[in-house]
């Protein structure tokens, strides 16, 4: 059997086969314990994003975020949050 090391990016998964050149990409499924972590991390970062939003108020059109003039949208990309 091929020596396999698992990338773990967000909640993809990407097996990468151990090669020369390591380019051989194989589908891999997640571990229950990957699983609960993922799904910790996502529920984390909704929360953190939901916090923000709470804390937010507005000013001519605009969102900011505490007292600093820190916009809403620049807090997010701050904290490796997406903005949808």
């Amino acid at each position: 059997m091929n020596n396999r090391r698992t990338v773990l990016e967000g909640c993809e998964v990407i097996c990468i086969r151990e090669s020369n050149p390591p380019t051989d990409l194989i589908a891999c499924p997640l571990s229950k314990e990957a699983q609960l972590k993922c799904t910790g991390r996502r529920l984390y970062q909704a929360g953190l994003k939901y916090g923000l939003w709470l804390f937010a108020w507005w000013k001519d059109g605009t969102q900011y975020v505490g007292t600093s003039g820190k916009t809403l949208k620049e807090a997010y990309k701050e904290l490796g949050i997406t903005h949808d």
